[in-house]
């Protein structure tokens, strides 16, 4: 059955339930404005606030008021003590030059979260886009039929883009051992800056995420409706569903945390009418692989990710991906280190990532790990080579934060690329995240076509950090 995402997002709005402001981030996370890949490693968890409420004192005067209205409170809150309502707007708004060409992104909507009794929680977005972006993200959309990151969009004005984007997930903690998570939204697999398995580089989801731990031992399955995309044929025929699931064993040993993880994209019937394959109902790590070793009718990768806490400063990963079966071919790799306040207000991170040639696709193209025709691994997908390093600096509300991505892609092109960004942000509200920001990102591409640009943007959000354009 095809769980859409207004459904989604209507069960949301009735079901309203605890407040996520104050996240913890685990290995496996929902997409959020966070730094997560300066978080420190959760041994509790394999997935990954006090609110004030409005005054109606009239003494406080009108300078305590409006600083108690930008910065300490909600834009809307309703407490009591069975359940709990947060609104808050969410904007992004900005304005700036890729050489001499005016770029600009201009995002309204609503974010809401809230609590109904003490295991039933809830956040939810919607806002629209208009914007006009750098050429090598204009040129990627036009590639994909699809915004990078987001979704399908609507020509606008002077080559501009106009789109809409919805996230809406329930939560509900049955216990200590067990809680369920279904929505419409993006999931993290890992410890790092990116992943090979699941990031955030595509457009959101639907999923249905069930966790289970008990002592040392968690488990975790990740049920997902995805789309094959087909850019080149008319729009009511272009996209398919498709089921993408991850099954994840992990054992803790205090500081050391190892992750068996299996990846699956179910054989689809490529009809319009198609909505999901009984298989991806099973909930049983490795079934799929062995059941797969004789029909090879499914995409199907296996791999390990490890983390090693040395202290509550200093985290060492890694992460693994093989293709076991005969349809899938080489590997991937990742291996980080990441520093989480070494320094007072101070976070560091270093990453290496390298994938071989075909390690994500299938002898069926059609079930290739992608979603609207973005990679749902690692940006570049296959046949690279990647080096990140990130360097966050925080002082009282001011964020400061450096990013150096290196991609040498071993294809036709033969492009290496280095993209330099740099963002300065004040944070305004600390519950909702609105900051005003100036950044500065220089991209370099060293091959035939020599497509070098720069561009700077000026603006207010309530992001606290931006998207990753990295390709």
């Amino acid at each position: 059955m095809l769980i859409n995402s207004k459904f989604i997002l209507f069960i949301s709005l009735l079901l309203i339930a605890i407040s996520l402001k104050s996240q913890t981030f685990t290995t496996v996370e929902a997409r959020g404005n966070s730094m997560h890949h300066f978080s420190k490693a959760n041994s509790n968890e394999l997935i990954r606030p006090t609110i004030k409420s409005f005054s109606d004192s009239i003494n406080n005067g009108l300078r305590k008021k409006l600083l108690d209205f930008t910065y300490n409170r909600n834009l809307f809150s309703l407490e009591s003590e069975d359940y709990k309502l947060y609104i808050d707007p969410y904007v992004n708004i900005y304005y700036g030059k890729e050489q001499s060409n005016l770029i600009w992104n201009n995002s309204r909507g609503i974010s809401l979260a809230g609590k109904i009794g003490k295991k039933l929680s809830f956040y939810s977005e919607f806002y629209d886009t208009q914007g006009k972006y750098p050429k090598s993200i204009e040129k990627k959309a036009y590639q994909i039929q699809a915004l990078p990151s987001f979704t399908t969009f609507k020509e606008f004005k002077d080559s501009a883009f106009d789109y809409s984007t919805t996230s809406a997930v329930v939560i509900f903690d049955a216990n200590k051992h067990f809680n369920i998570r279904l929505g419409n939204d993006k999931l993290f697999i890992g410890n790092g800056y990116k992943s090979l398995f699941l990031t955030s580089n595509s457009s959101n989801y639907q999923f249905l995420n069930y966790n289970l731990n008990f002592k040392n031992i968690s488990y975790s399955v990740i049920h997902t409706i995805m789309q094959n995309a087909y850019p080149n044929l008319p729009f009511e025929s272009r996209y398919f569903n498709k089921n993408v699931n991850y099954y994840i064993v992990s054992y803790d040993l205090n500081k050391l945390k190892i992750s068996f993880i299996e990846s699956v994209v179910f054989e689809i019937d490529d009809t319009m009418d198609y909505r999901y394959n009984l298989k991806a109902i099973n909930p049983i790590i490795l079934t799929n692989t062995l059941l797969n070793s004789s029909t090879n009718n499914d995409n199907v990768l296996t791999g390990i990710d490890i983390s090693y806490q040395l202290n509550k400063n200093h985290i060492f990963y890694m992460q693994t991906n093989l293709g076991l079966l005969a349809n899938s071919k080489g590997k991937s790799f990742q291996i980080g280190y990441k520093q989480t306040e070494f320094i007072k207000n101070l976070y560091l991170l270093a990453e290496i990532n390298k994938a071989d040639k075909d390690i994500y696709n299938f002898k069926d193209y059609k079930l290739s790990f992608t979603n609207y025709s973005q990679a749902i691994a690692n940006n570049f997908y296959n046949n690279f080579f990647e080096a990140d390093f990130a360097l966050l600096y925080k002082y009282k509300n001011f964020f400061l934060n450096y990013e150096m991505n290196y991609v040498d892609i071993d294809d036709k092109t033969n492009s290496e690329i280095i993209i330099n960004s740099l963002n300065l942000r004040f944070l305004i509200n600390k519950y909702n995240n609105l900051n005003i920001f100036l950044s500065f990102t220089d991209r370099s591409v060293s091959n035939a076509n020599k497509q070098n640009s720069n561009w700077w943007t000026i603006g207010i959000s309530t992001m606290l950090f931006p998207v990753n354009y990295n390709f």
